[in-house]
């Protein structure tokens, strides 16, 4: 599981565009999409045999 345990507003020094930072704990892992170029973050759950992901979340 992935928990959001704090958040931070900042601002981008070049473009200055705002945007939310998180900082996220727990069994998160990015993975870049072959399809897109895109990474996404998702979180692994351990099952008897093999893991499995879950709770995926695209990021822009």
């Amino acid at each position: 599981m992935v928990i959001v345990s704090d958040y931070m507003e900042k601002v981008n020094s070049t473009s200055g565009q705002t945007f939310v930072l998180l900082k996220l704990s727990g069994g998160l892992e990015l993975v870049q999409s072959q399809n897109t170029g895109k990474f996404y973050a998702t979180s692994i759950i351990s099952g008897e045999d093999t893991p499995s992901r879950v709770d995926t979340t695209q990021l822009k």
